[in-house]
């Protein structure tokens, strides 16, 4: 529990491997079925971007897990393009 309070270091390029790991302890610790679904092997993106989006990912899935009494989650990661 202490690890997840400490800010995150995180790079750009490791951010699928980032999500994949996290995805992956997620189904190991829940109950709650976990899906994710990323439409690139490669998503770049600012490191502190990065860094948010795994908080914001985590912080939501835990409180998925606590109180939405959900059975499966799907968390898909896709890049985004300007119009």
């Amino acid at each position: 529990m202490v690890t997840d309070l400490r800010p995150l270091r995180v790079q750009s390029a490791d951010l699928v491997d980032l999500m994949r790991g996290f995805a992956e302890r997620y189904r190991n610790e829940s109950i709650v079925a976990l899906d994710l679904l990323i439409d690139s092997a490669e998503i770049h993106a600012p490191d502190r971007f990065a860094a948010r989006f795994s908080r914001y990912i985590v912080k939501h899935s835990t409180n998925i897990k606590k109180h939405a009494k959900a059975s499966h989650v799907v968390v898909n990661c896709h890049r985004m393009t300007a119009p």
